[in-house]
């Protein structure tokens, strides 16, 4: 059994390290928007941020940012207009989000599917999302979306007029902005739409980009003889590591002993038995033996796992080992450690296990 909490919150240190970059001025940034988006599920964050965006992937990412994105796969796909065939990959996405309103079609029964969408009807599709219907606007209905569309501040960072085609920035910038905005009739407290993704507000009222990768990273998962075999997302494009270092899919097949995974990144972690100081590792073997503080008789404070002694310092770890946890002398196990140097020798503490 995994320690599900260890391996969250071990993993997120490692995502947002890759994810996010480390500045003071983070939280405003377009590189922490398209990294939320990207958790989010929402859209492709690799790539040429500066293309265009057709209407047929804008409806793929309205219904990406909704519960309807978790079951497209499994949908059969159907065709409602007569530009939009049934093998085409956003057959389900269009039908869903003309059937919801989110989108329309055009009149001849065309969808037009590669032209490019304009702002006017991207900001239709998140107001619809957020709950507003045709009847909350008076007269114009363009010009009423419009106004409401800058009133809730859905086009911060956005500089483009109602009848321009948006690029995957401007898309980026949209979705992230209905994340922290409030659903019609809410406070942005207790009802923004991010909710819907299992997002969560900063004190500032950004979107908590830590929580979503604690939330969203997949590990330790234990590595197989394929690695494509082993994530739910094709490694083109991918961002691998081993032992923090950049690495191929051959490299990681090869010597891994564990993998973690973001699903929305495409990124993998990969940990082998390195044994250098300064980074993690992974090692599977017997316990050996289990040894307590002598101040502590309830609290394990060292694990030896075919001759090697590791450390135990969390409060999680130490009860995983503990009478009251799952693991005894003679168990097989998987740990994941952090190596140090400790007055001339190697220390190893274990961040993380996972049983076999």
């Amino acid at each position: 059994m995994i320690n599900q909490k260890i391996a969250a919150s071990m993993a997120a240190v490692m995502a947002v390290s890759v994810c996010l970059p480390m500045t003071s001025e983070a939280s405003s940034t377009f590189e922490l928007r398209r990294k939320v988006v990207g958790m989010a599920g929402i859209m492709e964050i690799i790539g040429d941020m500066s293309e265009n965006v057709s209407r047929g992937e804008f409806a793929r990412m309205l219904v990406m940012a909704t519960d309807y994105g978790t079951v497209g796969d499994q949908e059969s796909r159907i065709s409602v207009y007569s530009d939009v065939s049934q093998e085409s990959e956003y057959a389900y996405y269009i039908q869903t989000a003309v059937k919801n309103g989110w989108m329309s079609g055009y009149l001849g029964g065309l969808f037009k599917p590669e032209q490019g969408v304009t702002l006017q009807e991207a900001a239709k599709g998140v107001l619809a999302l957020l709950g507003y219907e045709d009847s909350d606007f008076s007269g114009n209905l363009v010009g009423g979306r419009m106004a409401k569309y800058k009133y809730l501040e859905l086009n911060e960072d956005i500089n483009r007029e109602a009848e321009e085609i948006l690029t995957r920035q401007d898309c980026v910038n949209l979705f992230y902005n209905l994340l922290k905005t409030p659903t019609k009739g809410g406070q942005k407290e207790s009802s923004f739409y991010g909710k819907v993704l299992e997002c969560s507000l900063t004190s500032d009222g950004e979107i908590d980009a830590y929580a979503m990768a604690d939330n969203s990273l997949v590990g330790p998962k234990k590595m197989g003889t394929s690695l494509e075999d082993a994530v739910p997302f094709t490694l083109k494009k991918s961002n691998l590591f081993l032992d923090g270092e950049k690495a191929s899919v051959s490299e990681i097949e090869d010597n891994a002993i564990v993998i973690y995974y973001h699903k929305a990144t495409k990124s993998v972690w990969a940990y082998s038995d390195s044994d250098e100081e300064g980074k993690r590792g992974a090692a599977t073997g017997t316990i050996e033996a289990i040894y307590y503080g002598s101040m502590d008789v309830m609290t394990p404070v060292e694990v030896e796992i075919e001759g090697r002694k590791y450390k135990l310092s969390s409060s999680d770890v130490q009860f995983a080992f503990s009478m009251y946890g799952d693991l005894r002398v003679g168990d097989e196990v998987t740990v994941i450690y952090e190596a140090s140097d400790g007055d001339g020798e190697t220390v190893y503490t274990v961040v993380d296990y996972m049983e076999e």
